[in-house]
């Protein structure tokens, strides 16, 4: 039987093992140990799951392909649906602007109008103003002689300009009775006497003498007759329009001072007209 030893000599023995780097560095080892088994026991656990799940396929050439077709289809589609979106706003648009643009054209063809109307009238206005205005003034006198009788005819343009190609168409006859209204109905005989030119504010007086018998004039100086008188006188204005003053006048009383307008004749008389269409067939006699 071994002899025990001693205690110096078991603390000898055991020392290291209670020393704080031997113990440090046999739990280092532990760990390393365990972190070992850890790590084994999770590879292992992960290759199991991996070979129990189902292997997913991968995409092949042509299925890529498809999917690209069609994410570009899909793309076109909505370009396209947005360009059919803008096209639709440009053509209101385009609506729009033409309706704007036929507005204004409308209101460019009435301010024209307008103006064109203006300017007419300016110039309708300003040849009412000017152009020759012939008419009678201070009447037509009545001169008594023996046998006879003189009619002096006073007519004046109070116009700003000249009347031209002035005629005359003068008759004079009795009648049985004094009044103010008596049919008128010219001679086919007579005819136009040329007067020319006749200036602005010129006066003219027209002298015409006819027989008139003694028993006659007393009827007329009595009023149970009178001496019916006709003027017209046709002419033009600088602007080329045509004109026509007729008159006629009826005469009676003592002296035949007496004279009142016939209100049956003026210019829109038929015989006014005949004796026109007469003037533009027959040239006029010189005075």
């Amino acid at each position: 039987m071994a002899k025990p030893k001693d205690k110096d000599a078991i603390n000898d023995q055991i020392g290291w093992y209670a020393d704080p780097v031997y113990r440090k560095l046999k739990e280092s080892k532990i760990e390393e140990f365990v972190m070992l088994i850890r790590s084994t026991v999770l590879l292992g656990l992960a290759t199991f799951l991996g070979a129990a799940a189902p292997a997913q396929s991968t995409p092949t050439g042509e299925a890529l392909i498809a999917r690209r077709d069609l994410a570009a289809q899909e793309s076109v589609a909505a370009s396209t649906t947005e360009i059919v979106v803008l096209t639709r706003i440009q053509l209101i648009l385009s609506v729009i602007g033409a309706a704007a643009v036929l507005t204004s054209l409308e209101m460019a063809r009435r301010s024209l109008a307008l103006t064109r109307s203006a300017v007419e009238s300016q110039a309708d206005t300003a040849r009412h103003q000017l152009r020759a205005y012939f008419g009678i003034f201070d009447g037509e006198q009545l001169e008594p002689h023996p046998g006879s009788i003189t009619l002096t005819s006073k007519f004046k343009n109070f116009g700003q300009t000249p009347a031209l190609d002035m005629r005359e168409w003068i008759e004079k006859w009795t009648v049985d009775s004094f009044g103010n209204s008596y049919p008128v109905k010219l001679s086919e005989e007579s005819q136009w006497s040329y007067r020319g030119t006749i200036q602005p504010g010129a006066t003219l007086s027209f002298r015409h003498s006819f027989n008139l018998d003694a028993e006659k004039r007393e009827a007329a100086r009595n009023k149970t007759a009178s001496i019916l008188s006709v003027a017209i006188y046709s002419y033009r204005d600088v602007f080329g329009e045509s004109h026509v003053t007729a008159v006629s006048q009826v005469f009676g009383g003592p002296s035949l001072a007496i004279r009142v307008a016939n209100i049956a004749f003026g210019p829109n008389h038929p015989e006014v007209a005949r004796v026109l269409a007469i003037a533009s067939v027959r040239p006029p006699a010189t005075p």
